[in-house]
């Protein structure tokens, strides 16, 4: 805490204080131990990351998808595994409406590879940007 003082910084000061006083003993080490920019990063990556696997523990499943999946899965990791891709990366999917194709692209720890491309059969609206809701 002395580290703090000398910087003349109450609002960190009291940071510490509150800290030390909620009980929160790794929270008050990481921030005796890291500067604030780390510190920071430390918290963002932790809420982040706590995010993430609360989405994943909590997505909605049906005995449907859980069937589905159980089917697909096998054969999609052969084809994965084929263009050094891997089951649950990153995916970017992106969709050429005069075109009439939807491409999967998924990231293969380097940058985004295509994996397959689909034909549209059909759409609705009209080309062109969105204008208002509905269109």
């Amino acid at each position: 805490m002395k580290l703090f003082l000398q910087t003349g910084n109450a609002l960190f000061v009291n940071n510490l204080k509150y800290l030390e006083t909620s009980g929160l003993a790794i929270l008050q080490f990481m921030f005796r131990r890291f500067n604030r920019l780390q510190f920071a990063l430390a918290i963002g990556v932790f809420i982040v990351r706590a995010s993430v696997l609360f989405a994943r523990k909590n997505a909605p499943r049906s005995e449907r998808s859980e069937a589905a999946a159980k089917r697909v899965r096998p054969q999609l990791e052969v084809a994965l595994r084929a263009k050094g891709l891997r089951w649950g990366a990153p995916v970017y999917i992106r969709i050429f409406k005069q075109e009439k194709q939807l491409e999967l692209w998924i990231d293969d720890g380097k940058q985004f590879k295509l994996f397959k491309t689909w034909p549209i059969c059909k759409f609705s609206g009209t080309l062109g940007p969105k204008l208002k809701e509905g269109d």
